[in-house]
């Protein structure tokens, strides 16, 4: 892993990112811990490994085509649509094709392991809370402070919650620090018994968890998936998990150090490993969250074409201004006149800088980062009830 970090500036970038969340402990810069790192890419891989499992009610032994389709996400998303299981985050190098067969020896045998347990019925306890508690402990991660939510904790919580709700109004239920999720779980379950909901649809959007942890957010997303395996499994349209790695409170964004909050005016600061980059505020509300991750998704492309061919090659204002209102007429919502115009403005910048850290080979995690971070945000207005627990040391 040293080796990589010196060689390899994308590899660089996505550790030291990652550093930023949870490694602020000797001192200003933060110190990248190996060890650490390592845990956390082991329970990575132990999550991914149960989720298949649990999702064919079998202990599943991999052949190494399937082991790393299960590790880079193409199995969750050709078999179950799911299309977020897995995603480029601070990890995602490690489960490239040209880094993976590194980790294939340590997959198979925890696939052994997990071969011992019966998959065919659904956990009931939270399958990773401890670990998370055992992990911050040991790892001093002091910026975290992470605690285990006991299950009975979870399950009032929950509870209490939809106790608490309008009549007749259904739930869209926010954990702002959710942790492995065990609330985001027990907040589900409770939903699903109370209100006789039966598909992923009706669930799909019940329980929305935050988390500035990227470990926690991915053992999150394995804990949603339990909870909604059998939903999982009969959904006929794409699934996207609404579990995210943001700071629902800004105090420590990658990319940004101001909360959008609605009625503001000012553009919103976003730095791109040194270059800042001004977004209109209006675009990070509800009413263009298909609009945003259009234009995260179109800037990302570009910057991969442009890794492609070894060079950036510059957008001109009228075809960013052209992509614009294509991708605002697509997602369906109008553009003001002075929207649009800063939108092409803003897109331009995005992109040409993308586009040169790609050539870099330091883009591959921007997409992922602009699209968590600001999902507060796209998201605000949109909950009826808060369900959280804050561990305090």
């Amino acid at each position: 892993m040293a080796n990589g970090r010196v060689a390899d500036p994308s590899i660089a970038l996505a550790t030291d990112l990652w550093s930023k969340f949870v490694d602020f402990l000797e001192g200003d810069s933060g110190a990248f811990r190996a060890s650490a790192y390592a845990d956390e890419v082991y329970l990575c891989v132990l999550a991914r490994l149960l989720a298949a499992n649990v999702l064919a009610e079998r202990a599943i032994l991999s052949d190494s085509p399937e082991l790393t389709a299960i590790l880079g996400g193409p199995y969750f998303r050709g078999h179950y649509q799911l299309e977020n299981m897995v995603e480029l985050d601070y990890f995602g190098w490690l489960f490239s094709p040209a880094r993976i067969s590194v980790l294939l020896p340590v997959a198979r045998e925890i696939q052994r392991d997990l071969y011992a347990y019966d998959f065919r019925a659904r956990p009931e306890e939270d399958l990773f809370g401890q670990l998370m508690a055992q992990l911050a402990r040991r790892s001093q991660r002091k910026l975290l402070g992470q605690e285990w939510t006991p299950a009975w904790l979870a399950s009032l919580v929950a509870g209490r919650c939809l106790d608490g709700l309008p009549e007749g109004e259904a739930p869209r239920i926010v954990d702002m620090c959710c942790g492995s999720g065990s609330i985001i779980a027990e907040v589900l379950k409770a939903t699903r018994n109370r209100y006789g909901l039966t598909t992923i649809d009706d669930l799909q959007d019940v329980a929305t968890g935050f988390d500035i942890d990227p470990l926690a957010v991915g053992l999150a997303k394995t804990t949603w998936v339990v909870a909604l395996a059998a939903e999982i499994k009969a959904a006929t349209s794409p699934i996207v998990i609404p579990i995210y790695h943001a700071d629902s409170l800004f105090a420590a964004a990658p990319v940004s150090a101001v909360l959008p909050l609605l009625g503001e005016d000012d553009p919103i600061p976003v730095a791109l490993d040194g270059t800042v980059i001004r977004l209109p505020h209006a675009l990070v509300n509800p009413t263009y969250r298909d609009l945003f991750d259009r234009i995260v998704d179109g800037a990302y492309d570009e910057a991969r074409a442009a890794q492609a061919k070894g060079k950036a090659e510059h957008l001109t204002a009228d075809i960013a201004r052209e992509f614009v209102k294509g991708a605002a007429s697509i997602s369906g919502v109008p553009l003001p006149e002075k929207l649009e115009a800063d939108l092409g403005t803003a897109v331009l910048a995005l992109t040409q800088r993308m586009a040169e850290l790609a050539v870099a080979n330091r883009n591959g995690i921007w997409a992922f980062i602009l699209r968590n971070t600001y999902r507060p945000g796209l998201l605000s207005g949109q909950f009826n009830g808060l369900a959280t627990h804050l561990g305090l040391r």
